[in-house]
């Protein structure tokens, strides 16, 4: 992992955002939803995992709550990845992501984390929306997981409606969360929209 490394995003990539953007205008609400994918805050969230993510590992990657692709395009862009699913259980997005950011390599899927058969054992699970679901989704996602697989979740302490299961430490997301076996950490300071935030990111093995 390199903790100093910067996302290197491609300008095909930046160029397909645009373009469902400006193909899909008319569609405000879907619009309106991919737009919030990047709020500075989102972005900080993403570039934590890459920091985080190990440079050797190549897949199969997982990632759980991933809203429409965008960290799986990121991850893509900066490591050479086997394969890359992209679940959420919102069927807009695989949708969004299928018809708009097909890449061979990652695979657009609508699923319930706490259900989610995996069909390739995974090197490595992501779970960037752990603040989204509660202790008992998130722990039947959890106990799914099969031992000594690299994992990597994100939380925080940002209260919207959306957020059932906030933590104000990071080692009270680090208890609820089942975290132990921890190779990395982080707490880093975000912008809400009523003031600052703490979020969350903890790499280890399961």
């Amino acid at each position: 992992m390199d903790m100093h490394r910067q996302m290197n995003i491609k300008h095909r990539t930046v160029a397909s955002w645009m373009k469902y953007i400006r193909n899909n205008a008319s569609d405000f609400d879907i619009v309106d939803r991919f737009s919030e994918c990047f709020w500075e805050s989102q972005l900080d969230s993403k570039h934590e995992i890459i920091k985080f993510f190990p440079d050797d590992e190549h897949g199969p990657v997982y990632i759980f709550g991933a809203w429409f692709g965008i960290l799986a395009q990121l991850l893509d862009d900066e490591f050479f990845l086997s394969r890359i699913y992209s679940i959420d259980i919102d069927r807009n997005c695989a949708r969004v992501q299928e018809q708009n950011f097909h890449r061979n390599n990652i695979v657009a899927v609508t699923d319930n984390m706490a259900t989610y058969e995996y069909p390739e054992t995974p090197r490595i699970v992501i779970n960037p929306s752990t603040e989204h679901v509660d202790q008992q989704i998130y722990d039947m996602w959890w106990n799914h997981i099969p031992d000594d697989t690299l994992y990597i979740i994100q939380g925080n302490n940002l209260e919207i409606d959306e957020h059932c299961r906030l933590h104000d430490t990071l080692e009270d997301f680090k208890k609820a969360n089942h975290a132990e076996k921890v190779l990395k950490e982080s707490q880093i300071v975000c912008e809400g929209p009523d003031g600052p935030f703490y979020r969350y990111t903890v790499l280890g093995v399961k």
